[in-house]
């Protein structure tokens, strides 16, 4: 991602975990939170992550890849059916 299409990424990852954990659901970790932060702004293509067991990372990955489709640059051209 460049850097300004990340950080506007960012805003609305961190917005929409800030609205999940006033709902009662679990949130993101701060270490979670910074790894994911560092990896967007990069341009490496995956990112690797190293965790023990209850460790967060479901719950991680899950609301990083809803935020993607939802806030993701994505160009669906008109008559399209997105899938």
């Amino acid at each position: 991602m460049a850097n300004q299409s990340a950080a506007a990424f960012l805003r609305k990852l961190l917005l929409l975990d800030g609205q999940l954990r006033a709902a009662g659901y679990h949130g993101l970790s701060p270490s979670f939170e910074q790894e994911i932060s560092r990896w967007v702004r990069s341009s490496k293509r995956a990112w690797v992550c190293r965790k023990g067991r209850r460790g967060g990372g479901t719950t991680t990955a899950i609301l990083f890849l809803v935020a993607f489709a939802l806030f993701g640059k994505w160009k669906v051209a008109r008559g399209d059916t997105p899938v």
